[in-house]
C-alpha cells in the first residue's frame, strides 16, 4: 500500500476555496466525518470502552439507590429520610397554599356576610322607622280627630 501525503498550507487552501463559506464548511465538514469514520468509531466500538461505560453506569445506579432508595417499573422503594423530606416539602407547600386560600375564602366571606348585614340592618331600620311615623301620624290624627269633634 502506498502512502500519499498531501501537504498545503493554510494561504494555499484559502486560495483554492476562495471567499465561499458554504465550500469551506462542506469541505470541513467532509473532514470532520472522515476523520471520525477512520479513528473515532473504532475507539468507540473497542471493548475496552464498553466495558468502561458498563461500570459506569452500574457505579451510578448504586449510587443513587444509595441515597434515593430503589427504584424498578412497577414501583419506587424511597429511603425513609428522603421519604421524610419530600413528605416535608409536599407539607410545607400544600399548607403554605392552603393557609392562603382559606385567608382569601375569609376574607371574601368576611366582605360578602358584611354587606348582607348592612343592607339587611338599613332595610329593617327604614321599616322601623316607617312604623313609627305610622303610629306617630295616627295618633297626630287621633288627636285631630278628637279635638275637631
Amino acid at each position: 500500500m502506498t502512502k500519499i501525503n498531501f501537504q498545503v498550507s493554510t494561504d494555499d487552501l484559502l486560495r483554492l476555496l476562495g471567499d465561499d463559506p458554504d465550500t469551506q464548511l462542506e469541505i470541513r465538514s467532509s473532514i470532520v466525518q472522515q476523520f471520525t469514520d477512520r479513528y473515532l468509531k473504532s475507539l468507540v466500538n473497542h471493548e475496552t470502552v464498553k466495558e468502561t461505560e458498563r461500570i459506569l453506569r452500574e457505579g451510578i445506579k448504586d449510587e443513587i439507590q444509595k441515597v434515593v432508595g430503589s427504584a424498578s417499573w412497577q414501583e419506587v422503594h424511597l429511603k425513609p429520610r428522603i421519604k421524610s423530606q419530600v413528605k416535608d416539602l409536599v407539607e410545607s407547600h400544600v399548607g403554605t397554599t392552603l393557609r392562603t386560600l382559606v385567608t382569601e375564602a375569609v376574607a371574601e366571606q368576611t366582605e360578602r356576610i358584611s354587606k348582607q348585614v348592612s343592607d339587611v340592618v338599613a332595610r329593617q331600620y327604614n321599616v322601623d322607622i316607617r312604623r313609627q311615623v305610622e303610629a306617630r301620624v295616627q295618633e297626630i290624627v287621633a288627636k285631630m280627630s278628637e279635638v275637631s269633634a
